[in-house]
């Protein structure tokens, strides 16, 4: 059995009997299909590696601002189990409550910069979708193919038919680098 024959049975079990149909009329186009490997595109391009690459940047900038601000909180609290031992517990009352409110802001900085990161990978991710979107279209309409199938969902295929490569490089050349942009956070 060759790759045609199970490509077209596999294709009649996705899509019902209109692909018989499509062949028994001459005027149908004819089915042209490429595959792309989409997850790989998404590694090995070269925005995608930047943006990753810069994404890591802020992350590691935003881990030493919490660093530095968890050792001055350990700092303060090793002060007040100090002053709660020489029982000064109105002032303590008042440097614990402090203490509580400023270990509150920190964990709301966090979860804030951790959305801020989130958003920023994925307004640039998808800068990068739209990009292989409009390449894929440009193939498309080029080969005349009626459809792209994403590599994932593919079990066997010729290799002629797949795409990847193609796409990959005229993505490296029409968006080398996507800005990273987040609210409130300069670098």
């Amino acid at each position: 059995m060759t790759i045609k024959t199970i490509l077209r049975a596999f294709l009649v079990i996705l899509f019902g009997t209109q692909i018989i149909h499509a062949e028994k009329d001459n005027s149908a186009k004819p089915l042209k299909i490429a595959i792309l490997d989409f997850n790989r595109v998404l590694q090995e391009s070269n925005a995608a590696i930047e943006v990753r690459k810069e994404i890591d940047g802020y992350r590691a900038q935003f881990q030493d601002e919490i660093q530095k601000i968890e050792d001055q909180l350990r700092d303060l609290e090793k002060t007040l189990q100090t002053e709660a031992q020489k029982k000064l517990s109105q002032e303590i009352e008042s440097k614990r409550s402090d203490f509580e409110k400023r270990v509150s802001e920190v964990q709301e900085k966090t979860t804030e910069r951790s959305s801020q990161l989130g958003k920023a990978l994925d307004d640039a991710f998808n800068t990068i979708q739209e990009k292989i979107k409009e390449i894929l279209i440009e193939i498309s309409e080029r080969d005349h193919l009626t459809m792209v199938f994403p590599k994932s969902v593919v079990i066997l295929h010729e290799p002629d038919v797949e795409i990847t490569q193609e796409v990959l490089t005229k993505l490296n050349t029409v968006l080398p680098k996507v800005k990273v942009v987040i609210p409130g956070i300069s670098k």
